[in-house]
């Protein structure tokens, strides 16, 4: 789902060429609208709106995308608790900056955090983004890092294997 029309289309699109596309639909909706037809899903995977504050963008479709003024990550929280099943599990992209309010808002609302993969662009700059899963039972927290890029500008090994099954370049 995606409140972006070109988004939607977008992926249509890539549904349409993989290799289940009578198992993926995309739709133009808001998850907050979303989230009342009472569908309950295991896995909601979620590459949500990344600031909360911050300088206007020129574009406003990029701005909207980019930061939650349509989407908070408290309402993205309480709405993929709402759609989660019992054992269901939440997994965001988020910068790295944000990773420790998001952890504690997510908590606070019976999300619990399990795995973090710290994505970094090379092994000599610090962690850019963090994957981060929940749900909702406490647990161990399962800690990975990942480099994407080599000293010397090239994809990692670990980078590759990760993402092989969907880059066409691999």
């Amino acid at each position: 789902i995606d409140i972006e029309p070109g988004s939607v289309e977008e992926a249509k699109d890539n549904f349409r060429n993989s290799p289940w596309p009578d198992r993926l639909e995309a739709e133009l909706v808001s998850l907050q609208t979303f989230a009342r037809r009472g569908k309950r899903f295991d896995l909601v995977v979620s590459n949500p709106p990344y600031f909360n504050e911050g300088t206007q963008s020129p574009s406003r479709t990029r701005h909207r995308v980019r930061h939650s003024e349509a989407l908070s990550h408290q309402e993205l929280i309480l709405c993929s608790q709402q759609v989660l099943t019992g054992a269901g599990k939440l997994a965001v992209i988020l910068p790295a900056l944000s990773r420790d309010v998001f952890v504690e808002q997510a908590a606070g609302c019976g999300l619990f955090l399990h795995r973090v993969l710290n994505f970094y662009p090379m092994s000599s700059k610090p962690v850019e983004r963090a994957i981060l899963q929940f749900h909702k039972e406490e647990g161990k927290i399962h800690e990975e890092d990942l480099c994407q890029y080599t000293d010397n500008g090239n994809w990692t090994d670990a980078y590759k294997a990760l993402t092989k099954s969907y880059y066409l370049a691999l």
